[in-house]
């Protein structure tokens, strides 16, 4: 009983350093200098004034105005957020038509394009998770992606580890 034990936690810590560099583990959502591809829609006194379907930018001080751009830092793919931009984080152009209003943004984060400390490995993990409802409804079943999507779970690996080594042990060191 002790081998399995040892064995059990040998497996245990492989895998959890075979995890740790991937994406489901390290990443902590958006961060200055990601590429992302969102969708938003920009009102204010209940009025829509712009609407912005798969826009793509990068999430910077630099480009974006300050309450938005600190809105957007920590989202993750798929994920929907209200971003309400007070006047002194706003636009700051008093010649700027939006100058001095409480904007709002409804936020929807379709893919990171570039992920500054991942390359594209989250994309393409996450996007591959995340599919609108239309999508599916419009699709046929694709069991390829999802398998794939299974295979590359940490839970999935670490469940497959324990259930090999268990079965090492009774096959082989059980006596």
């Amino acid at each position: 009983m002790r081998k399995l034990f040892y064995l059990q936690l040998l497996a245990v810590l492989i895998l959890s350093a075979l995890v740790s560099g991937s994406a489901y583990t390290t990443f902590g959502g958006i961060e200055t200098g990601d590429v992302v591809n969102l969708d938003y829609v920009l009102s204010y006194d209940d009025e829509v004034q712009q609407e912005g379907p798969d826009f793509e930018t990068e999430v910077s001080p630099n480009k974006l105005i300050q309450g938005f751009y600190e809105g957007l830092l920590g989202m993750k793919v798929g994920e929907d957020k209200e971003i309400v931009v007070p006047p002194d984080k706003g636009y700051t152009d008093p010649s700027h038509s939006l100058y001095g209003k409480f904007l709002y943004f409804d936020v929807h984060i379709n893919k990171i394009v570039k992920n500054i400390n991942g390359g594209g490995e989250v994309t393409e993990i996450a996007s591959d998770l995340t599919t609108s409802s239309e999508e599916a409804a419009g699709s046929s079943y694709s069991g390829s992606s999802i398998l794939s999507s299974l295979f590359e779970s940490p839970v999935f690996r670490a469940m497959a580890a324990i259930i090999a080594v268990f079965y090492i042990y009774v096959k082989f060191l059980a006596n």
